[in-house]
């Protein structure tokens, strides 16, 4: 709902982790999905865009998991996600070290995998579709 009523809101969210990442050690975000209530509304997919951009600009690592109001219909068989992948999609993470480079489907990121370091310990984060 941020992205639709809210997105005032969401970029607060944003910069407050971007203002707190030191203090707090902040090492890395993940959006559990619905990023979005209509996936199909461009103007929320640029709002979620422009919140996420803070933490961009300040080098806090993140990933977006997609979620049921993600995509542009919600039935397996039939769904499809074209505004997550331009907007969250593989070249989002282009560069980063820790986006996994397998995908699936190609190209997408509606299912994709993170690996990071942390405190000495490695992780695997999987991010898989709603419903898959």
């Amino acid at each position: 709902m941020y992205s639709e009523y809210f997105p005032e809101t969401f970029r607060q969210q944003t910069e407050w982790i971007a203002a707190h990442r030191e203090e707090l050690n902040i090492k890395f975000v993940i959006g559990l999905g619905d990023n979005v209530n209509d996936g199909d509304s461009e103007t929320q997919w640029k709002n979620a865009s422009e919140a996420m951009a803070t933490l961009d600009k300040v080098g806090v690592p993140y990933a977006m998991a997609i979620g049921n109001h993600d995509y542009l219909h919600s039935k397996p068989p039939t769904r499809s996600a074209p505004l997550f992948n331009r907007f969250f999609g593989k070249s989002r993470y282009v560069g980063k070290s820790w986006y996994g480079s397998s995908t699936y489907p190609a190209g997408t990121s509606e299912n994709f995998y993170v690996t990071l370091s942390m405190e000495g310990e490695k992780y695997l984060l999987l991010f898989l579709e709603y419903f898959p």
